[in-house]
């Protein structure tokens, strides 16, 4: 009888739970709602493009909003400034024959040229008179031997100006020129961690003026109580370094568009470098002259293109 109860006991148990189990397995399972997140990150890079000398042309395209997207992340700069032109160094003086050892002024050089909208670079610097020295003494003007001696060529021709840098535009929104950059602030570094591959927006340096010719050199043996005298004939003038160009800024602007909306895009180029003054002006010669030959002025150097632009767009889509 026991017996009989337990194992009653027992089919109860195992009837029990098996109801339990197909009551767990009627219960309707609901999924969450799917949800549609415009999580996936686009951008697009827009730049200048390089030609096969070196140069670049501005980039000219358009971007169409794609769908569902309301807003859109801009970053770039307008071209860089270049740099003016060098100027042109005046020619060395000689020493002549002569009662006093006549020595003549160097040549005055000439100016770099400007940039940023400034008319002229650094002023070249005057021409110089000649000097000497005895063996224990230091060296001492010629101003009282110039009188009559013709100066040396002087450079006529400055360094030309480095040109701005062109604006950079997406639709209605236009970047700074790089002449508002007054400080001359490079902050490439905003981009550097995007664009490792691209040199933008900086200003082109200003050439080098020419260097200004050097003297005549003449020694002059037992020339005062058994001493040698030393005489240099004047150093020309170095001509002018010319203006460095701007760099731009770096901007960035959240735009609120429109899907289907088309932007156009320009990409401006540096400016043109100034051209460095070309002439070479000649040195002292002739029958009278003493010791060595005095030495030519040298050209400028010609001024760095700017860099160009570039446009960096991000936005949020499927």
């Amino acid at each position: 009888m026991y017996r009989f109860k337990k194992i009653s006991l027992i089919s109860l148990l195992i009837i029990l739970n098996s109801c339990k189990k197909d009551k767990e397995e009627e219960k309707v399972k609901v999924n969450p709602p799917e949800i549609h997140i415009l999580s996936n990150q686009h951008s697009k890079l827009f730049t200048a493009q390089m030609n096969a000398d070196g140069s670049f042309s501005s980039y000219q395209g358009e971007w169409i909003v794609p769908e569902h997207v309301t807003s859109v992340k801009v970053i770039g700069c307008s071209g860089g400034n270049a740099g003016g032109g060098g100027g042109a160094g005046g020619a060395g003086a000689s020493y002549y024959l002569g009662s006093w050892f006549g020595a003549s002024w160097g040549g005055n050089a000439t100016a770099g040229g400007g940039a940023n909208g400034h008319h002229s670079g650094e002023p070249g610097q005057l021409g110089q008179l000649g000097k000497y020295r005895d063996e224990n003494s230091g060296w001492y003007s010629a101003e009282k031997t110039a009188n009559g001696y013709p100066q040396s060529i002087s450079a006529k021709i400055s360094g030309t100006f480095g040109t701005e840098g062109e604006v950079s535009t997406f639709g209605p929104l236009a970047f700074s020129k790089a002449s508002t950059n007054t400080k001359n602030s490079d902050n490439t570094m905003k981009i550097k961690s995007k664009f490792t591959d691209y040199s933008v927006c900086l200003g082109g340096f200003g050439g080098r003026g020419g260097n200004g010719g050097h003297g005549s050199y003449f020694e002059y043996p037992n020339f005062l109580e058994g001493q040698t005298r030393y005489f240099h004939g004047g150093l020309g003038g170095k001509g002018g370094d010319g203006l460095d160009g701007y760099s731009s800024i770096i901007e960035e602007h959240t735009l609120t568009v429109t899907p289907g909306t088309k932007f156009t895009v320009y990409v401006g180029v540096g400016g043109k470098g100034g051209i460095g003054s070309k002439e070479r002006t000649p040195h002292q010669g002739g029958a009278r002259v003493m010791g060595s030959a005095s030495g030519d002025g040298f050209p400028g150097q010609d001024g760095q293109n700017g860099r160009p632009g570039i446009i960096h767009i991000e936005w949020i889509g499927k």
